[in-house]
């Protein structure tokens, strides 16, 4: 058996990528809007606050590009050697979405039916649509937002698997996966074209490597400025900005997500060549692998957790103070802990159930 190659950092981009989008969520859903806090609390802090805990779809487009990275470059990598294998690639994706999908989506309908009494027709419909991926598409997902990238991710894949298939060489079923193509193709001209645009992204990152020089930590600390700035110039094209750029007609959601994506390429083919060299960043990587193991279970978790938390009497502050932060830090620790709990109950056996189902089929 090949080793699977260990990408250095990417793993600690994964975990905060996820707990940015639950920031997001958990302080939207427990705060009021930055324009209604007393006046006396507008300041630097709660700016900085607030700034930090609303990045939701940046974190995303980060997720999209190391996926295409990790997956699509792979993939590309194997037809263009002719070395694909259909049969693992099918079991690697549908276990590594389906385990966890299932498990949260479980907790979600006990959540929904515990809370409003009932699960309505919409809502079964809605989580039935999920597990096939039709969110976008011919269901909706707001029973859980955060599933609206999932379908991305997914068809991103069935194009991936098909391109496989029709590429290899003497491949069985060709027709098959032709026509499959065309329905995914169908599917995703439903969706945004710029979520695949910057999957692909990724993926061509991949097969770009650049020369690590004796300017290698003034180019980490650059790509790392870039990278936080993508974020920063995103907040100009959101609905909510205090900062009007009027004048500059080209700053829109669409050319702030692919800066970010360009920038994401960048960072990600520079650090994963960044081995730790001491004894602090070996700790900061391994807790971030740690971390990150349970990373997707945190992104498909969280949000259901909020009508459940306040069904519980968590409230929603109208001030930034000491037990409004607490209360905060609380609500983020109990959506990872059920994350955690969810991740160890179905995410964390993904390689026993993918080598299962290889020795079997």
């Amino acid at each position: 058996m090949v080793e699977k190659k260990h990408y250095y950092w990417i793993d600690l981009i994964r975990f905060l990528a996820a707990f940015l989008v639950m920031m997001a969520h958990y302080r939207g859903a427990f705060f009021v809007e930055y324009s209604l806090l007393p006046e006396n609390q507008k300041g630097i802090l709660s700016s900085t606050f607030y700034l930090l805990s609303r990045f939701g779809e940046e974190p995303v487009i980060v997720f999209f590009v190391l996926s295409g990275f990790l997956v699509g470059g792979v993939s590309f990598e194997k037809i263009l050697n002719n070395s694909s294998n259909i049969k693992s690639y099918i079991i690697d994706r549908l276990v590594r979405i389906y385990l966890p999908l299932i498990a949260s989506t479980i907790m979600v309908a006990f959540i929904i039916f515990y809370v409003e009494g009932s699960l309505s027709n919409k809502v079964i419909k809605d989580i039935f649509g999920s597990l096939f991926s039709f969110q976008g598409i011919f269901t909706d997902s707001t029973f859980n937002v955060v599933l609206w990238s999932l379908a991305y991710e997914v068809w991103f894949y069935v194009l991936m698997g098909c391109m496989m298939v029709l590429f290899k060489k003497d491949a069985p079923n060709k027709a098959i996966a032709f026509i499959i193509l065309l329905i995914c193709t169908y599917f995703l001209a439903k969706l945004k074209s710029i979520y695949l645009f910057t999957w692909l992204l990724g993926a061509l990152a991949y097969f770009i490597h650049f020369k690590n020089n004796k300017y290698i930590n003034l180019k980490t600390i650059a790509l790392l400025g870039l990278f936080i700035s993508s974020f920063l110039l995103s907040q100009f094209t959101s609905e909510s900005r205090n900062t009007s750029l009027k004048n500059l007609n080209f700053l829109n959601r669409e050319f702030s997500n692919l800066f970010i994506a360009f920038i994401t390429c960048l960072l990600v083919n520079h650090i994963i060549n960044l081995k730790p060299a001491n004894k602090f960043s070996i700790k900061i990587n391994s807790i971030g692998t740690k971390l990150a193991n349970f990373s997707y279970s945190l992104y498909l978790t969280h949000y259901p957790l909020l009508a459940l938390l306040a069904y519980f009497g968590f409230p929603k502050s109208n001030e930034i103070n000491i037990r409004s932060i607490a209360l905060y830090i609380v609500e983020l620790c109990i959506g990872i802990l059920v994350a955690y709990i969810i991740y160890l109950m179905s995410e964390k056996h993904t390689y026993k159930v993918k080598q299962y189902l290889k020795d079997k089929f």
